[in-house]
């Protein structure tokens, strides 16, 4: 039997092999998304930012507007900041170091690459059904 791989004293986050973008993650998980009734929306230019969000139907048969799930691909951070007038405006703060982002029932988390964003994404697809 193998042993798990320590990452930082916790076994290390699953990884997905083969995987170039979002599509890509969709392509992979297509099987578990239809078994869970979910409907997948993938949105945004990859250079800059994309998202994958997962939904559900309501009982209309309209999408919901919160996703169960979200892959996102953020490349730049940005922060809220109040400006002298009382308005609230984006600023830049630069490029990020983990852009990827996994956004799940059990927590938002950080991710270098998109293979172990991936993997996480799918592993926690897996533990909803």
């Amino acid at each position: 039997m193998a042993q798990a791989v320590m990452h930082r004293g916790k076994p290390s986050p699953p990884t997905m092999a083969a995987v170039a973008s979002l599509a890509d993650v969709r392509a992979g998980c297509a099987d578990l998304i239809t078994r869970l009734g979910l409907e997948a929306v993938l949105e945004g230019d990859p250079a800059e930012a994309q998202w994958l969000g997962l939904h559900r139907r309501g009982k209309s048969g309209r999408l919901l507007k919160e996703p169960v799930a979200a892959l996102a691909y953020e490349r730049v951070a940005f922060e809220l900041v109040e400006l002298p007038d009382g308005t609230w405006a984006e600023e830049e703060r630069g490029l990020r170091e983990r852009p990827w982002i996994v956004r799940l029932k059990s927590g938002t988390t950080t991710y270098r690459s998109l293979e172990r964003a991936a993997g996480v994404f799918r592993a926690g697809l897996e533990a909803m059904g």
